[in-house]
């Protein structure tokens, strides 16, 4: 009798798998690469929150900053007295109207100049103290008047500091060569009479004592030659209906600022802008005079995303012409000097500069601050105020006081004209 006899197999070449001791090892060290890992991801992410809350933080002290410098010194009538003056409202900072009367401020969340809260803020703040400063002293504050004002904007983040900038402001201070800047402006509009957003552009270059004439968008070219006789510089509203404009003014010597995406092919700009909505933009050269104002980097020139113009393609530009900013990849805010080259061929009889805004859907109201500056500027530059870092020579004193004179003793933008 033959009896089978089995026998437990046996793995003489290895073991079949792990003991429970090692699984824990395992285990365990897998635990500690994914905690180290979580917290190099957390690391991660806390570092990018804070650059973009510094970055945010830093804006929205230069925003403010800005607004505060573009302020006379001191009360420019009546007794002089530190702080808001009788009738100036504590929240309505369009009422303010010299330095000091920022002394005090905190709004949490920010607000633009009209009062407007700032979208995407929640528990953002700003605040403001103004003070005289001892003249070999800068860090002493002094109880008197001693022609110099230390503003400081500080901006908090959930009760944390994020950004301060200070600035020194002299009682010399030049006051945007206030007689020397009344621009005459001749705004390139729809129809016959502005639209709402039309008259709200022009209640805005009013406000900085511009003088402000008319002229429908597909006039004749002897209409265009006599309105811009008595002006210095043409504005196309980006609510005009045709490219007419553009051929009227491609060879006038009068400077253009241009905010219609219609016309940028036909006055030698760049052969075809491209719209796109955001409220940034990315000052990339401040040596010019009109984004000497700010710093490079992020400039917010919109409360909320409005439709934004840049160039299509950056090597169908004129020649002559350069990028002040950019909507990344595209060139944005060009401008080109007297003389210089043209895309489709020709020079520039006189300055040009493309807004980096416009179209159907464009909001004046939307514009912020910054973006205000930025249109005041580019109609100074255009019209020949500047500097001088650019290499021209500004306007000669007959039109400007002929402007001045008028401002001061017309009643309507309409019919104001020597």
């Amino acid at each position: 009798m033959i009896r089978s006899t089995n026998k437990p197999t046996t793995n003489e070449g290895g073991r079949a798998g792990f003991s429970l001791a090692e699984s824990m090892i395992a285990v365990v060290i897998v635990g500690v690469m994914l905690v180290a890992a979580l917290a190099t991801l957390s690391g991660t992410r806390t570092g990018q929150f804070k650059m973009e809350g510094r970055a945010t933080g830093t804006h929205l002290a230069q925003e403010l900053m800005n607004e505060i410098l573009s302020q006379p010194f001191e009360e420019q009538e009546g007794t002089f007295f530190f702080g808001r003056e009788s009738g100036e409202s504590a929240t309505q900072r369009d009422q303010w109207d010299d330095v000091d009367d920022y002394d005090g401020l905190s709004e949490s969340p920010p607000k633009d100049k009209s009062g407007t809260v700032m979208s995407d803020l929640t528990g953002w703040t700003r605040t403001v103290t103004v003070t005289f400063v001892n003249p070999t002293d800068l860090t002493t504050a002094v109880g008197s008047d001693t022609g110099l004002k230390r503003i400081t904007v500080t901006v908090l983040r959930n009760a944390m500091p994020v950004a301060e900038l200070v600035a020194i402001r002299s009682e010399a201070w030049p006051m945007e060569q206030e007689q020397e800047q009344a621009l005459g402006v001749l705004l390139v509009i729809k129809q016959n009479s502005p639209t709402s957003q039309e008259n709200k552009r022009i209640a805005l270059l009013e406000s900085w004592d511009f003088t402000v004439t008319t002229l429908k968008d597909t006039s004749s070219q002897s209409a265009y030659n006599t309105a811009i006789a008595d002006v210095d510089v043409v504005l196309i509203s980006e609510e005009v209906n045709s490219s007419t404009p553009a051929s009227r003014l491609r060879n006038a010597s009068v400077g253009v600022v241009n905010g219609d995406s219609a016309q940028v092919n036909g006055l030698g700009i760049c052969k075809k802008s491209q719209t796109l909505n955001t409220r940034w933009l990315w000052v990339s050269d401040n040596t010019h005079y009109i984004t000497s104002a700010f710093s490079t980097g992020w400039l917010r020139i919109f409360d909320w995303n409005q439709q934004a113009l840049a160039s299509k393609w950056t090597n169908k530009e004129a020649s002559g012409s350069s990028y002040l900013g950019w909507f990344s990849p595209r060139h944005a805010l060009l401008v080109i000097d007297a003389g210089g080259g043209l895309y489709g061929g020709g020079s520039a009889a006189g300055r040009r500069v493309f807004l980096p805004w416009g179209g159907g859907a464009f909001n004046v109201d939307g514009l912020s601050s910054d973006g205000e500056t930025l249109l005041k500027r580019s109609l100074e530059w255009a019209g020949g105020v500047d500097d001088g870092s650019s290499g021209s020579a500004p306007r000669g004193p007959g039109r400007r006081n002929r402007h001045r004179n008028c401002n001061r003793n017309c009643d309507g933008h309409h019919s104001c004209r020597n």
